[in-house]
């Protein structure tokens, strides 16, 4: 009878590489992030504040949706300095119209016919029809 010894060969493998942890760009982009949190928060208790002491409820559902709106534009707008990117985004893109005057000045505006249009195309597609009653 003969005893088989056992090898010291590794056995290599197609193993995944563990990861040496977050990369400079992904801890800059949590900074960024956290950092838009931090400003919207900021900004959103002054305003509601203001709001408030004006007699404005806000505790209201209907206010409180578009004071939501508000706040995914408003990180939206902070997270495009940074070249990071916010699902709302297109849609104030679609939305908003930048003119410059003559001398090259630029006034920014929301075109409300295309906020007409783009919701009247979702209640289209969504519902099969363009009544948004």
């Amino acid at each position: 009878m003969s005893e088989e010894k056992p090898s010291a060969e590794i056995i290599q493998g197609p193993w995944k590489k563990r990861s040496s942890g977050p990369t400079k760009e992904e801890l800059i982009i949590v900074d960024q992030l956290a950092m838009t949190d931090e400003i919207v928060n900021e900004c959103s208790m002054a305003y509601l504040e203001l709001l408030a002491k004006n007699g404005i409820d806000i505790a209201d559902k209907d206010f409180m949706r578009h004071i939501s709106v508000l706040t995914e534009v408003f990180k939206s707008a902070i997270l495009t300095t940074f070249g990071l990117k916010h699902p709302i985004q297109p849609m104030v893109d679609i939305i908003s119209c930048i003119e410059n005057d003559p001398d090259g000045t630029p006034h920014f505006s929301v075109d409300l016919n295309d906020v007409d249009d783009v919701v009247t195309s979702y209640y289209t597609v969504m519902e099969g029809g363009d009544d948004i009653s």
